[in-house]
């Protein structure tokens, strides 16, 4: 055994040799860091599990938590087994061994990327992605930090820049007001491979307030008014157009009548009203289309109703349906057939990267929309993708415009920063504390993001989070933390969505807890990201499951949630889930046993 553990320690300064010009870059404040993430690597390469059982059996716990401080814990073992054999009944070499992710340099990280602790105490802190209305609310942006929200996450892929300044804004007075340190990080949206988009249904908003079993809403539905020239926002709630006129008259309390497409009389009620945006709601069914009339009630005046969306199709796919993906920026559709029901031309949709299109090869699988919906590519035409679907509900699953599309059998070649990216990474550097680079893939992303932070003046003094949401992300894991470890504050987020898709369901547990160790080898705090409490913010109710899916997220720095109509119980629910955690480390007395 003690040639093991001495066999363990020769491979950490071996290992020191073989990272050597990477570690020689690494910020002056991340180098023991770095050693002894490098130290975990080499440790983990080895088979333990003989020197680790013996231990056990021996009442000596000495490899629990074993990362955090590699070399400590294998000297204190090395000494262990000493007395043990009776060779030396002295402690060979004194070294106490310190947890380095509760130091202080440790903590004023997590302040940095992450805000600071509330008053509670609570050390997960807990990130949130702003919904567009945060921009013309701010009383939702302080019902969020009042809830617990440590840090905004602002996703560029969403919303524009006058949309993103006001959200800052408002989490800055709001916190100054309130005396927090409210981190502000900003989400470049990456090269997203996605689908795209099919041609678009009529204009006509079909309002559907939830009912009970006699037909009476339970539930009015929540409609955005906008003036005439102004863009809808890229979220999935209701809007139309009014004349400006009307929109600069409507207050709380207002009353607008119309006949919807069918000549029933409606009512909507004005609820709230912002500078860009005025809500309103409506307890009945209707379809609206361009044009109707609408009447305020108080003083009798009448518009003409604006534009509305156009419904938003889907391709209907079942097992063993056939799709074409092209690379022409031309609308989805769905397949066409002929009188005896022979396929003509199967369904078609768009992909918005056409780079992906040379890195793919027949037999490669592929996925939509978060693992909905599969298939395998039986052909690669250069121009277009066959693909032959291979999972789907059995009556047929809807394929939507904007949903993702995965290759996890595929090496793909895809730039770190996107033009857009590096447009957007202006405006961060001027307004955000964090930047979160999505689909880091190999060191040379790392680098591309730290030049242009160099570009913009902010390297060393904007923190960066990077995204691990691939297989060629974990094969590199080591490389990349080496690599982001060049700037004094850097974190890692685990986008486990993405990687469920690409390392398979069955894996993803073993995935993200390795992540985590590997991240605390490195002293590099963690983000725990994608679908927590998403039925809760999304319905309102949560499920058994994603509740212990938080508790698991404790073992991260920073728990993300993602936006949803019931956003603020979340945050809420997620804050006291933490709080009763911590508190139960100090007092295990949390129930009476008998």
């Amino acid at each position: 055994m003690l040639a093991r553990a001495e066999e363990i320690i020769a491979a950490c300064r071996t290992f020191e040799n073989k990272y050597k010009e990477l570690l020689l870059k690494v910020h002056p404040e991340n180098k023991a860091s770095a050693k002894n993430l490098i130290h975990y690597l080499a440790y983990r390469s080895l088979n333990t599990k003989k020197l680790y059982s013996f231990l056990n059996a021996n009442g000596l716990g000495a490899f629990k938590d074993i990362e955090d401080n590699v070399m400590g814990n294998l000297t204190l073992i090395r000494q262990l087994l000493y007395i043990l054999a009776g060779k030396n009944k002295t402690v060979l070499h004194k070294n106490r061994v310190f947890p380095s992710i509760e130091s202080n340099a440790y903590q004023e990280k997590l302040n940095l990327l992450f805000g600071d602790k509330d008053n509670k105490g609570r050390s997960t802190r807990i990130m949130v992605t702003q919904p567009s209305l945060a921009a013309h609310r701010p009383s939702l942006m302080e019902e969020m930090m009042d809830c617990g929200m440590n840090c905004i996450r602002i996703n560029c892929a969403h919303d524009n820049q006058n949309e993103w300044e006001k959200m800052i804004c408002h989490s800055k007075r709001i916190a100054t007001k309130k005396k927090r340190n409210i981190a502000i990080t900003m989400d470049l949206a990456g090269p997203k491979i996605r689908t795209g988009s099919i041609a678009p249904g009529p204009k006509v908003l079909h309002l559907a307030p939830k009912k009970d079993a006699q037909g009476i809403a339970k539930k009015a539905v929540r409609l955005g008014l906008l003036p005439l020239s102004a863009p809808y926002p890229n979220s999935d709630k209701d809007y139309m157009h009014i004349p400006l006129a009307m929109f600069l008259k409507l207050v709380p309390g207002d009353e607008i009548v119309c006949r919807d497409n069918a000549g029933k009389e409606i009512k909507f009620n004005v609820i709230d009203v912002h500078e860009e945006i005025k809500w309103a709601t409506c307890h009945s069914s209707a379809y609206l289309r361009p044009g109707l009339s609408l009447t305020l009630l108080k003083d009798t005046s009448t518009y003409l109703l604006g534009d509305i969306p156009p419904i938003q199709e889907h391709l209907l796919l079942k097992k063993g349906d056939l799709l074409n993906i092209t690379s022409k920026m031309i609308d989805g559709s769905p397949a066409k057939y002929g009188k005896q029901g022979k396929l003509l031309r199967p369904a078609q949709i768009p992909c918005t990267s056409q780079e992906v299109f040379k890195d793919v090869r027949s037999g490669q699988s592929i996925v939509f929309d978060d693992g909905k919906i599969s298939g395998i590519i039986r052909k690669n035409c250069i121009d277009h993708l066959q693909i032959e679907i291979t999972k789907a509900k059995p009556d047929g699953s809807k394929l939507k415009s904007d949903k993702g599309i995965n290759f996890p059998e595929s090496k793909l070649k895809l730039s770190g920063l996107t033009p857009k990216d590096k447009a957007d990474l202006k405006f961060v550097a001027r307004h955000a504390d964090v930047v979160n680079m999505s689909f880091v893939n190999t060191p040379d992303d790392v680098r591309e993001l730290f030049d242009e932070l160099k570009m913009a003046g902010v390297f060393n003094e904007m923190a960066a989070v990077l995204k691990i949401e691939t297989l060629q992300g974990l094969d590199n894991i080591a490389a990349i933390l080496l690599t982001g470890m060049q700037t004094r504050t850097m974190g890692i987020m685990i986008a486990r969505g993405d990687l469920a898709i690409e390392c398979g369901w069955e894996k993803i547990g073993i995935v993200q807890q390795e992540l985590l160790k590997i991240c605390r080898a490195a002293h590099t705090p963690v983000v725990w990201a994608t679908q927590v409490l998403e039925q809760l913010t999304k319905k309102g109710v949560p499920s058994r499951a994603e509740i212990t899916d938080a508790i698991m997220g404790q073992k991260a720095d920073c728990i993300m949630l993602n936006k949803g109509d019931h956003i603020t119980g979340a945050i809420h629910l997620l804050d006291r889930i933490l709080v009763n955690l911590e508190t139960v480390k100090e007092d295990h007395r949390i129930f009476k046993i008998s």
